[in-house]
């Protein structure tokens, strides 16, 4: 077996060969390549404002490092995408794409995404070789409205809701012409979330009112994007999609249930909602960890690892309930955990200080999975016995296996048990490993 090892103080990706047979440990990981479930889809990022404004600014050198180590099969092969439509907090405020009481869309102009955005999302086309690009907005024209204000809720007015759809049709028509396909598209962004940033609110049946009109207004243009929904956190994941689904026409039109990490932990959602709507890609569409660095240099350790930890800890548990695809949320930040207009600072696995990019024990637990299970994989059965480690595991499309084993306790070794194939593998303290068959 091929171990690749990173733990906290002890470096990144550590290449050791562990023989196997030998003495059996007590504590045991077993992986059952008979008992077989969801195809991976992959893992990604989201194109944000506040990424590409750092990355432009930083220079075509170091932009180009942040695309390869994210993209390229050198660094942690990305291959999904995530855009925002209209401004979001990590962006610059109440921006949309036409002018206010546009009801003709005839000042309709996507200049700014074209000029910032999409030469970052072509640059890292180029690098993965194809993305699969999901959007969302964050909020309609604030003349769409009932609070008349892009920001801190509101609702989308009813009489808007065709022209709202025809707005976000056209996005998707207009990026095309840019050259960037957009594949799957969101009603809204956290539609149960009341924010002081750009938000709206939606009640499961006003969602799928828009997803009705959304699929017309598609159509209409000959587009073939699909329609994905809920896009928000995994406590309200199950009951929002049972309510949207009481519409038969709205559950045959959505294509996939997005959902996030934050407030809720809950990762046995998801299994219900597969055992519910098995036809249904389940996807994390976003998350993020608060910003925890002071100041850049000397950054708190411990805290740095902590997130890395929940990354890893966080992508194994929902893995191991049917969720196919990871996208994280902004490309990268700076030092300060933005820019945002809002001053909602976040981390981001790849930060830049001015003079070069930083790379946070997040970026590497990432790649622990994102390097080595391809798209397509498909999740074997896993099971270990440790309080403090989680494990999860895939069988590749070229019949290769690949275990990711996270200790977040002191050292330890395990038996791990695949087939008639057994090793005693070594874990550090506070580590992740990614086991190669």
């Amino acid at each position: 077996m091929i171990v690749y090892t990173s733990q906290k103080g002890g470096g990144y990706f550590v290449r050791t060969q562990v023989a196997e047979g030998g003495a059996q440990p007590q504590s045991v990981i077993v992986i059952d390549a008979n008992k077989t479930y969801q195809t991976h889809w992959g893992f990604g990022a989201s194109f944000t404002e506040a990424a590409a404004t750092v990355l432009r600014d930083a220079g075509e050198e170091i932009a180009q490092e942040a695309i390869c180590a994210l993209f390229s099969r050198e660094g942690n092969a990305y291959t999904l995408g995530r855009l925002h439509i209209n401004s979001c907090d990590f962006a610059s405020p109440r921006r949309t794409y036409v002018r206010e009481h546009d009801e003709t869309l005839s000042s309709f102009d996507l200049s700014y995404d074209r000029n910032l955005i999409v030469p970052l999302v072509k640059a890292a086309e180029r690098a993965s070789g194809g993305l699969f690009l999901t959007a969302a907005p964050w909020s309609p024209p604030a003349f769409m409205k009932d609070n008349a204000d892009m920001l801190r809720g509101g609702k989308l007015l009813k009489q808007y809701y065709p022209l709202w759809a025809e707005y976000l049709a056209t996005y998707v028509s207009e990026m095309r012409q840019c050259g960037v396909k957009i594949s799957a598209i969101n009603v809204q962004n956290e539609p149960e979330a009341l924010q002081p940033w750009e938000s709206c609110l939606y009640t499961a049946q006003e969602e799928g009112e828009m997803i009705k009109e959304l699929a017309r207004a598609l159509a209409s243009r000959g587009l073939d994007t699909k329609i994905a929904a809920v896009d928000h956190n995994r406590d309200i994941l199950v009951n929002r999609a049972v309510n949207l689904f009481a519409d038969e026409e709205v559950r045959r039109l959505v294509w996939g249930l997005a959902y996030h990490w934050y407030s809720c932990a809950r990762h046995t959602n998801l299994t219900k909602i597969h055992e519910l709507y098995p036809e249904k890609r389940l996807y994390l569409s976003e998350c993020c960890v608060e910003y925890a660095l002071k100041e850049q240099e000397g950054a708190p350790e411990e805290l740095l690892w902590r997130h890395g930890e929940r990354y890893g800890r966080e992508i194994i548990e929902d893995f191991n309930n049917y969720s196919e695809g990871w996208i994280d949320f902004n490309l990268a930040l700076n030092a300060q955990g933005g820019p945002n207009h809002e001053g909602n600072y976040c981390e981001a696995p790849l930060m830049f200080d001015g003079k070069k990019l930083h790379y946070l024990p997040s970026y590497y637990f990432i790649g622990h999975f994102s390097r080595f299970i391809r798209p397509g994989a498909v999740r074997l059965f896993t099971a270990c016995g440790e309080d403090s480690m989680y494990a999860t595991a895939y069988r590749n499309p070229d019949g290769k296996v690949v275990a990711v084993v996270q200790n977040e306790g002191e050292a330890r070794t395990v038996s791990m048990r695949f087939g008639k194939r057994v090793a005693a593998l070594g874990l550090p303290a506070r580590s992740v490993q990614t086991v190669l068959f």
